[in-house]
């Protein structure tokens, strides 16, 4: 949501007034309403969006007593092809479609140069693609996650995994022009439509007035964000075993942190955790709380999956506090932390080394140098603004 707030931010800087359309009710999970106080000058429009997958969820608690998984609520990729989830394509909120389109048609448009829409959710892509047809104005399609196939998304039966995969190229095809994180580019289907390039990144804004949040004076890890299968705890856990023989007396120091919330593996290794090191846990905090966090910290944990980068990447790079990065060489993480400094990523299971720089950066001895901040200043929020003006300008003239 990030990315897409901060987009509404900071294009007027660059001649383009956004309006906004939405649903009336979000995805499932907290909500940080600071956010939209940045955005009080913009309009936002909200349709209405049933949504189906909702009302199994509600009806599912009601038929049973057992207390609905709460991976099933941060992480659907591991969910089989029997799960209803996998039934709705594209997803649970194709029920905007009607709605959506309906405000467009009574919505007056005039001076309108473009559409831009953001997903997931894919429905989004498709509500993008109707109304530009409608209003005559292009299309841009903006990739936070891949689509089809996204490691978020259940395993679709095959034959609704071989539609969804050609209703995406479909409005690529229709589309003026596509802008996408990294690892979602790659993941793109093979279309002639332009793709541009556009990191997540930091607001430069946020880090004003941070007062970093210290939580004692031992040796604090923190990561700030949820955390789920396959993006957990265990890589850490190992090494700090081994920081327990190696250095006993500087494993007592440390102090982990949890900000964000966790599925039910994650709880169960953070509960073992508990037993061998001082654990605080916070599971939703706003934004500005979050950047505290991470200033307050000493070293920021950020396990990766699938060669995704969390948003929170440039955050915590941004943040002064070095981070120890798990991901494969040559992966979408190891290549920005190659070009910025402020960190080093390990293989998620050479435990040893993980441990080894623990122990240098808590005796003030870290290999990593620290991030150049000319370098890191491209990927700003109001820079990847300036880049979606640029392409919204070139589709605008086309």
């Amino acid at each position: 949501m990030q990315r897409v707030a901060k987009f509404a931010k900071y294009l007027p800087h660059f001649g383009w007034r956004p309006v906004v359309l939405t649903t009336r009710y979000g995805r499932g999970g907290p909500r940080d309403s600071t956010l939209a106080e940045e955005l009080e000058s913009v309009e936002v429009y909200r349709a209405h969006a049933p949504d189906p997958y909702r009302w199994l969820r509600s009806l599912m608690r009601r038929l049973h007593t057992r207390p609905e998984s709460r991976s099933d609520r941060i992480h659907g990729g591991h969910l089989g092809p029997l799960h209803p989830a996998a039934w709705l394509i594209p997803d649970g909120k194709v029920g905007w479609l009607p709605f959506g389109v309906g405000w467009a048609l009574n919505h007056d448009h005039r001076g309108y140069q473009a559409v831009l829409s953001t997903l997931p959710t894919p429905t989004a892509a498709i509500l993008g693609s109707l109304i530009s047809r409608l209003w005559r104005v292009p299309h841009v399609v903006d990739y936070r996650d891949p689509w089809s196939g996204g490691y978020y998304l259940p395993r679709r039966p095959k034959l609704l995994a071989r539609l969804e995969s050609a209703w995406e190229k479909r409005i690529l095809l229709q589309a003026s022009a596509v802008s996408a994180v990294p690892e979602a580019a790659n993941a793109l289907p093979k279309a002639e439509t332009p793709v541009w390039v556009i990191h997540n990144g930091y607001d430069e804004a946020d880090f004003t007035d941070t007062v970093p949040k210290r939580i004692d004076a031992g040796f604090v890890i923190a990561h700030v964000g949820i955390l789920f299968r396959g993006r957990d705890m265990q890589p850490l856990s190992a090494a700090l075993r081994i920081l327990r023989k190696r250095r006993p007396r500087l494993h007592q120091q440390v102090h982990l942190v949890q900000v964000g919330r966790v599925d039910d593996s994650v709880a169960r290794q953070l509960q073992e955790l508990s037993h061998e090191i001082r654990l605080s846990q916070f599971p939703s905090v706003n934004h500005a709380d979050a950047i505290s966090y991470m200033s307050g910290a000493d070293l920021l944990y950020l396990p990766t999956s699938h060669d995704h980068l969390p948003g929170k990447t440039y955050e915590y790079l941004r943040s002064g506090t070095p981070l120890l990065g798990l991901g494969d060489r040559g992966s979408q993480l190891h290549c920005l932390i190659e070009e910025t400094g402020g960190g080093l990523v390990f293989a998620r299971d050479d435990h040893d080394a993980v441990a080894r720089f623990i122990e240098a950066t808590a005796v003030g001895a870290s290999p990593a140098r620290p991030a150049d901040h000319s370098r890191l200043a491209r990927y700003s929020r109001e820079a990847c603004a300036r880049t979606m003006a640029e392409l919204l300008d070139r589709v605008a003239r086309g």
